[in-house]
């Protein structure tokens, strides 16, 4: 009897938290995918990178949605069963806090690993390659967004380009028909027409026109005299490299090289990355007591103080990391205290759902 009532509840909760986890991720990608969708708009983005964004983002975004989507799932799960009298039954049956505790605890434990694995592996991993993209794409976008018969500005503002066809391909295989660049360098300007060209990357990773069968002017503003240069071939470089920082973000960094730093900011990162997985089991023991509906309540519940000790929660993580990394707090604390303060509410919780009194001065002067 009591496994099937713990695979019934194991049930309510799974089916819950990913209908939770769905919304959820939907909400994040919906304002990520607009966000990136006005940049390509804006022809600061390619639309081809926006697709392998939105994945590695979603991924990204389970360290976020899978606590909050616990939370929830127990506190929705279980205040049914409250409403609809299934707890009372349970509970008239003998059932009490055990036979809540064991399918939930194990549910919990499977996502802790599963989280486990993401915040300390999966994430910093996602986060450089997005970077990577990101960095290739806004690279990209200055030149692989080339349409023909319309002038487009050379970036820095260092003068313009114009196409009067594009071949089929996109990237480094977009090849063109009938340039013509107008480059200002100082007092002087440069003029470029070409039958042809393609976009490559350099050895040094920066983006240049290789073009075919063209002349180059060079002269000075306000001055007849200028330079004709005929060419078979002939490159410009239209976007310099990026400069790649010497030591990536620690949010990028593997766990192995942050513990091989050993600096604040390693540090602190991990201890960002341990809280989030210690964090599902802390709330899975605040989510129990608090799912519990009173009397005469409505249907939300406790939901709505449940989950503004979520946010205070989390947004006290989010602030202690700021705090080491400013040194305001010792780094052998951590971020325990903010774990070590959701406990005694926890504790307190438990104690009102079971039922815990403390004695009072007459039982004690009754007993004397």
């Amino acid at each position: 009897m009591r496994q099937i009532i713990e695979r019934y509840l194991l049930r309510e909760v799974v089916m819950a938290w990913l209908v939770v986890s769905a919304v959820l991720l939907m909400i994040l990608l919906t304002r990520t995918f607009a966000d990136y969708l006005g940049e390509a708009a804006a022809g600061k983005f390619p639309p081809k990178a926006l697709f392998s964004l939105v994945v590695l983002f979603s991924v990204q975004y389970l360290t976020i949605v899978i606590p909050l989507s616990l939370f929830l799932a127990i506190l929705l799960a279980l205040g049914r069963w409250y409403r609809d009298s299934e707890m009372a039954a349970l509970v008239a049956c003998g059932g009490g806090p055990g036979v809540l505790l064991r399918p939930i605890a194990l549910f919990t434990f499977f996502l802790m690993l599963l989280l486990g694995v993401l915040s300390f592996e999966l994430s910093p991993r996602l986060a450089q390659i997005a970077d990577d993209i990101q960095r290739n794409a806004q690279q990209d976008a200055a030149v692989g967004l080339i349409e023909p018969g319309r002038f487009r500005a050379v970036p820095g503002g260092r003068g313009v380009f114009y196409v009067e066809g594009v071949g089929e391909g996109g990237g480094e295989n977009a090849a063109f028909e009938q340039l013509f660049v107008h480059l200002n360098d100082g007092d002087g300007y440069n003029l470029i027409t070409a039958d042809s060209g393609r976009l490559v990357t350099t050895e040094d990773g920066a983006r240049a026109l290789q073009l075919s069968g063209g002349q180059r002017y060079d002269g000075q503003s306000g001055k007849a005299d200028f330079s004709v240069t005929e060419f078979s071939r002939h490159r410009l470089r239209v976007v310099p490299p990026q400069a790649k920082s010497e030591e990536p973000k620690p949010i990028m960094q593997s766990t192995a090289a942050l513990i091989a730093r050993g600096d604040i900011e390693a540090k602190a990162e991990l201890h960002g990355r341990l809280a989030i997985p210690l964090s599902l089991l802390i709330l899975m023991l605040l989510a129990i007591p608090f799912a519990e509906v009173p009397p005469r309540s409505g249907r939300l519940g406790r939901l709505l103080p449940a989950l503004l000790l979520f946010f205070l929660y989390f947004s006290l993580i989010g602030l202690g990391k700021e705090w080491l990394l400013r040194e305001k707090i010792p780094m052998w604390a951590g971020l325990w205290w903010a774990h070590a303060g959701m406990l005694l509410i926890v504790v307190w919780s438990w104690g009102r759902y079971l039922g815990w009194r403390w004695p009072s001065k007459v039982s004690h002067e009754a007993m004397a």
